[in-house]
């Protein structure tokens, strides 16, 4: 299902790690934007520092980034569904008006690139809003219905 954002999410990772001056240090990026070392990596014993170069400037395009919010809005869907486990947690959780919340980014989303993608991906794209919607209407409805059960 997710096969769509497999190609485009790695790259576009990579792209946003040069273009928000996340690689070097952990947590704090060795290059300002302009590809000049910081500071507090000028002085001081940098052996290392003179065999690296400053990350060239990478370009993110519009419609990558879509797709990566698309990706990032329908795993919390799921998550927040109770369908995949929380990474963090290690639990099923869920939260319908937060999935709900992230199923109608995705569909918005999915209506923004519907000029900048080709017929295929739209199409699957769609598919993939229909399931989110789909799975979100039955999580909600077995929920009710074990509550109903329940004295």
């Amino acid at each position: 299902m997710f096969a769509l954002f497999a190609d485009a999410a790695p790259a576009l990772a990579v792209k946003i790690c040069h273009a928000g001056n996340l690689k070097g240090q952990k947590g704090k990026g060795r290059w300002t934007q302009d590809g000049r070392a910081r500071e507090a990596d000028r002085g001081g014993d940098n052996s290392n520092a003179s065999s690296e170069q400053p990350p060239q400037a990478m370009t993110v395009d519009v419609p990558q980034a879509i797709l990566f919010c698309i990706n990032l809005l329908s795993e919390l869907a799921w998550q927040k569904m109770g369908l995949h486990i929380n990474p963090v947690t290690k639990q099923l959780e869920t939260d319908f008006p937060q999935a709900r919340l992230a199923i109608d980014a995705v569909g918005q989303l999915v209506e923004l690139l519907r000029n900048h993608v080709g017929e295929r991906e739209y199409n699957e794209l769609r598919t993939l809003l229909a399931n989110l919607q789909l799975n979100f209407a039955h999580q909600v409805q077995s929920q009710q219905s074990g509550q109903e059960q329940k004295p």
